[in-house]
């Protein structure tokens, strides 16, 4: 996840994304990215510019896959990866969540 100005873990995310006007942006950046991706030889790595972007947009979408947003897991499943480190941390958040409760 990105360190200086990204989300702090998975309940940032989750505020993300209950916030009307944040959650209606993302979902619209994710439509056009999904759209983009049905032209043809189109890859996440050239619609993003390079091999680092396109990891950050997977990194952002495998948070908010986590966080609950379906769209984020289908593109994720149409780009066929998710971030392992985003994974990890979203586990570790996720267990520290319920060792709170």
């Amino acid at each position: 996840m990105a360190k200086r100005y990204g989300l702090a873990d998975l309940e940032e995310a989750r505020d993300y994304l209950a916030d009307p006007l944040l959650g209606q942006r993302l979902q619209a950046v994710i439509s056009v990215i999904d759209e983009q991706l049905n032209q043809p030889a189109q890859s996440l790595e050239l619609l993003m510019g390079g091999e680092l972007d396109a990891a950050k947009t997977v990194s952002s979408l495998t948070l908010f896959e986590a966080a609950g947003m379906k769209s984020a897991t289908l593109l994720l499943d149409r780009v066929g990866r998710r971030c392992e480190r985003t994974l990890h941390k979203c586990r570790s958040d996720s267990q520290i969540d319920h060792q709170t409760l």
